[in-house]
C-alpha cells in the first residue's frame, strides 16, 4: 500500500472497543504520523511513518490507523 495523503477518504478495518469485533469504517485522513504524535503525545510518542490520523464522520473521536489496515482508498474530499 502506498503512502496516504491528507484529504483522502479510506475504508479501513478497526476493532470495536466495546464488543471486540472487527468492523469496517470510512473516514478522511487528516494527518500523518507527525499529527498522530501531536494529538497523542504520550500514547504514540514512538509512532513511525505509515500511521495516519483519521476522522470518521459517524464516530466520535479520531482513529490512528496503519497503512496495513487500509482496505481501499475511495477518493478525496
Amino acid at each position: 500500500m502506498r503512502d496516504l495523503r491528507i484529504g483522502e477518504v479510506v475504508r479501513f478495518s478497526a476493532i470495536d472497543d466495546f464488543t471486540g469485533e472487527e468492523m469496517e469504517l470510512i473516514g478522511e485522513v487528516i494527518g500523518n504520523h507527525e499529527a498522530v504524535k501531536k494529538q497523542f503525545p504520550e500514547e504514540c510518542e514512538d509512532v513511525v511513518p505509515g500511521f495516519y490520523l483519521v476522522k470518521v464522520g459517524r464516530q466520535s473521536g479520531l482513529f490512528v490507523i496503519s497503512r496495513d489496515e487500509v482496505l481501499e482508498v475511495i477518493g478525496e474530499v
